[in-house]
């Protein structure tokens, strides 16, 4: 009898989990596309933080299928298959996420290795994504239609020459896929962390924690990085897209740990948070990339440290 009881449990837990999931995305769908690639990451978070593994896998493959069944017999038009795919990546990046840090023992010294590993799984999409698609795709339109975009929102570049032009179009839609990579994981940090809030207003039991706080990236990424660093200089051909993309997106843990570093320097001032994210984000808009980049250095140099000096 308690077997049983604890199963109808499970079940029913499985059942709210995966309507609630179905209700929400729909919801957020309903409302705008935009409203819904901001937002789409938070019901899949909330439920991963209060699930447990088991429980998160049922529900997920519960969703999936209803999910396909609804687009198949077309019970909600505005809903199509394109929304289905990204929603798809949307809960691979939240499983990885949750399966890596249900994986930790250590609770200091995990978090740096599990951000490392979930850049390096998106690293991974991003590459089979590069390699069997976008690099297969004639850009001329998109070309085109960035075109119209630079020549309406910036004039000057009416006065570029044809060549400089095409130059500057064609690298930046050679580095879109990473472009949209890096916005996807600021989108997904930003909602997990509306998902804690929500779960410890709502005083929900955590089954993980995670901070941002007091990452080292694992050597193995910058061994990678390296790697890609490399295979960029040699400039082979038919992957030149692709290493740079890795490359830029690979970035993100190094800038994450660099504006780490920056904000220890600052806390031996005797100054709030508020203020220090103040001071940082004046620099940013002073600075701009410059600030960008010496962050991006000072993360780096960090990890080449730690090889060069086996810490």
């Amino acid at each position: 009898m308690k077997f049983s009881k604890e199963n109808n449990n499970q079940i029913s837990v499985v059942l709210y989990s995966s309507l609630f999931f179905i209700l929400t995305e729909i919801i957020l769908l309903r409302i705008s596309t935009q409203f819904f690639f901001f937002f789409s990451h938070l019901p899949i978070l909330f439920l991963c933080i209060i699930l447990t593994q088991r429980q998160i896998i049922n529900s997920v493959v519960l969703s999936a299928i209803i999910l396909t069944l609804i687009k198949n017999f077309s019970i909600f038009e505005f809903i199509n298959y394109k929304d289905l795919i990204f929603l798809s990546f949307v809960s691979i990046v939240a499983l990885s996420f949750t399966f890596l840090n249900h994986l930790k023992k250590n609770e200091n010294h995990m978090n740096g290795i599990i951000f490392s590993r979930l850049i390096l799984i998106l690293g991974f999409i991003l590459s089979v994504f590069i390699l069997f698609y976008y690099r297969n795709l004639d850009h001329s339109a998109m070309i085109e239609s960035l075109s119209e975009i630079l020549r309406k929102f910036n004039p000057k570049s009416l006065y570029y020459s044809a060549d400089t032009f095409s130059e500057i179009l064609t690298l930046i839609v050679n580095i879109l896929p990473s472009v949209n990579f890096l916005v996807i994981i600021s989108v997904f940090i930003v909602n997990f962390r509306l998902a804690i809030m929500i779960c410890k207003s709502l005083k929900f039991i955590q089954n993980y924690s995670f901070s941002f706080k007091n990452i080292s990236l694992e050597k193995s990424y910058t061994y990678i990085f390296l790697f890609f660093i490399i295979l960029k200089l040699l400039n082979f051909e038919g992957i030149e897209i692709l290493s740079v993309n890795i490359l830029i997106f690979l970035s993100s843990g190094y800038i994450a740990e660099g504006y780490q570093n920056l904000q220890t320097y600052f806390e031996k001032f005797e100054i709030s948070s508020s203020i220090k994210f103040l001071i940082i984000f004046l620099l940013f808009i002073f600075l701009g990339y410059v600030l960008l980049l010496i962050i991006f250095l000072i993360g780096f140099y960090k990890n080449i440290k730690k090889l060069l000096f086996r810490i």
